[in-house]
């Protein structure tokens, strides 16, 4: 039998299973852009190495005599390094040296266990596999059919983690998980944010209170927050862009902002609200936050769902 190994994949979810050869069997892994997917290159990897920043410079705000300003050319350096400048040389040579081959190209199921591959210079072969095909796409940003917004040419959440220079005013279209951390890294770096969501909650695929707590932190940071509202139409104009909505225009003027400091006023990160249910959690249940192994795990819960990537398509 072959091994187990964690791996990295592409899609939503962080850690998969790639199975190690078996003696006597190959495999081959068929890819139209990086290996290693979502998670490492635009998702899980690079909006940590965002949020983390924030979240020490609040701390150093909360914390009497130390201050700390945000440089946002810092800090997209420092996660250009952590999803290695989207370059996926380690991720290959890694398969390589298990004994996977990497097929650069688009690939479609062309019949049994054959899998027709589109190579970037236009040229096509046929894999045929002698016992099974996996497949294992994930997952890919999902622009809303709105009048106006693909013309526009809006970010998604894959150029929001990448980006390389700050906006100075953002609408966000969408309460889940990933909109909530790019509002919390886009204002905690200095831009001015709106979220617009037509749930009445955020991260409405979680607890109640996990969206009204987190919703709280946003809005005492700055984050001004429009639920129930549905994006109508996008219309660019110069000097400004303006974005209907079914509650009211939403406008923003483009102009240069200096990087936040961070002494006054505090920045506020997702992660705060979801570290105090945990300790309010374990008090309660246990009476008090050092209850050993049983509060450790409240926290761990609390991480994971930090963590959850499952907010549709079209509110990421």
């Amino acid at each position: 039998m072959g091994r187990d190994r964690p791996r990295r994949s592409r899609g939503g979810r962080e850690r998969r299973t790639v199975r190690e050869p078996v003696p006597g069997l190959s495999s081959v892994l068929v890819e139209d852009r990086l290996v290693g997917g979502e998670c490492s290159y635009w998702a899980c990897m690079p909006s940590k190495a965002l949020l983390r920043p924030v979240e020490v410079a609040d701390a150093a705000a909360h914390l009497p005599g130390v201050s700390a300003r945000l440089d946002p050319a810092g800090v997209f350096a420092r996660r250009d390094r952590v999803i290695n400048g989207l370059d996926d040389t380690s991720q290959v040579t890694w398969a390589l040296n298990t004994g996977i081959d990497v097929v650069r190209g688009y690939g479609r199921l062309a019949g049994e266990r054959a899998v027709a591959v589109s190579r970037p210079d236009g040229s096509a072969r046929t894999l045929t596999a002698r016992h099974t095909v996996v497949v294992d796409t994930g997952s890919c940003p999902a622009v809303p059919d709105v009048p106006g917004l693909r013309a526009a040419l809006p970010w998604t959440s894959r150029d929001v983690t990448t980006m390389s220079e700050l906006p100075s005013r953002v609408v966000i279209l969408g309460g889940g998980v990933v909109a909530c951390e790019a509002a919390t890294w886009l204002h905690g770096l200095g831009a001015e944010v709106t979220v617009v969501h037509r749930g009445e909650r955020l991260l409405a695929r979680n607890e109640p209170f996990a969206g009204a707590l987190v919703a709280e932190e946003l809005r005492g940071s700055g984050v001004r927050l429009c639920p129930g509202r549905s994006m109508l139409s996008v219309a660019a104009a110069r000097p400004a862009q303006r974005t209907a909505c079914t509650g009211g225009p939403v406008r923003g003027r483009p102009r240069r902002r200096a990087p936040r400091a961070c002494s006054s006023p505090p920045l506020t990160t997702v992660h705060q609200p979801l570290r105090r249910m945990a300790k309010e959690a374990s008090r309660t249940l246990f009476g008090s936050e050092e209850s050993g192994k049983a509060a450790q795990r409240i926290e761990l819960a609390t991480h994971l769902v930090e963590r959850q990537s499952t907010a549709p398509p079209t509110e990421r």
